[in-house]
């Protein structure tokens, strides 16, 4: 009876037991974890103030203007130089006819004075007159022992923007009527400076009427046209030859030394140098 007692309890125990166990365990499985604390951040939103657009106002353009030369450019070239140079240079551009670079220089029959030294002395007499008015000139040379030819010399005004090429020189060919002083230009038909014809019959004209009205003495033809002298072949601008006269003649000659009929001739060339630049 016992035996039956103790076997029907031992089933309810482990009932008992079981369910409790059992319990516990689907309690832990249907554990439902709580809700986390949400905690709510505030959106920062960073407003970007749009920057003021800064308008740049271009400056308005102005035309291009070419600044004209404060004083007009006068180029004197003192004809020749101490030592002659007699290797050859074209007569103009793409000429196939050449000269010698520098001919020998004539000396005075009477006083044996240079001609290279005459045309120096002349040309700076002329630029002390210019200079002391609204005009810059300059000289190719300033000494006697240099080596320029007369096509650099030509180049040289070419450079240097000149508004007036004037070349010095004193004859010394042998001439029966050579006396007095006279102007060379380019023939109207020469290809190198046809389009310079009208300037330099102009500043032909101006100098030999200053030249007569100092009642300087003239050659009879006044003016000759050339057209082999490199001199008057390169220059890009109005450019003639002036000879002071014939040192080959014994009057000429003897009066060129002087300094007083030097200063004669230089006040007249001043003078037609300004009236042919401002025509």
């Amino acid at each position: 009876m016992f035996i039956v007692a103790i076997a029907l309890v031992i089933p309810l125990i482990f009932l008992f037991f079981g369910q409790t166990y059992l319990k516990k365990h689907m309690e832990a499985l249907q554990y439902i974890p709580p809700k986390p604390t949400i905690v709510e951040e505030k959106e920062v939103v960073q407003k970007v103030q749009p920057k003021k657009q800064v308008v740049v106002k271009k400056p308005m353009e102005q035309p291009v203007q070419v600044k004209e030369k404060e004083k007009k450019i006068i180029v004197i070239d003192p004809g020749h130089q101490r030592y002659r140079d007699q290797r050859l240079e074209p007569i103009g551009p793409d000429s196939h006819t050449w000269k010698p670079k520098m001919p020998a220089s004539a000396y005075g029959v009477s006083t044996g004075q240079a001609e290279y030294a005459l045309t120096l002395q002349v040309a700076n007499r002329i630029k002390e007159r210019l200079d002391a008015s609204k005009y810059e000139v300059k000289l190719t040379r300033t000494e006697h022992v240099i080596a320029k030819s007369t096509k650099e010399r030509a180049e040289f005004a070419n450079k240097q923007n000149a508004d007036l090429y004037i070349q010095l020189h004193a004859d010394g060919a042998k001439d029966a009527n050579g006396r007095g002083m006279y102007i060379i230009m380019a023939h109207e038909n020469n290809r190198y400076t046809k389009k310079l014809t009208e300037a330099n019959r102009k500043v032909s004209q101006v100098l030999l009427h200053e030249i007569k009205s100092a009642k300087l003495d003239t050659h009879k033809k006044g003016l000759l046209y050339a057209d082999q002298m490199t001199a008057l072949n390169w220059p890009n601008m109005p450019s003639v030859i002036v000879e002071l006269g014939y040192l080959n003649d014994r009057q000429d000659d003897e009066r060129l030394a002087k300094t007083a009929y030097q200063n004669r001739i230089a006040e007249a060339l001043a003078r037609g140098i300004e009236k042919a630049v401002e025509k």
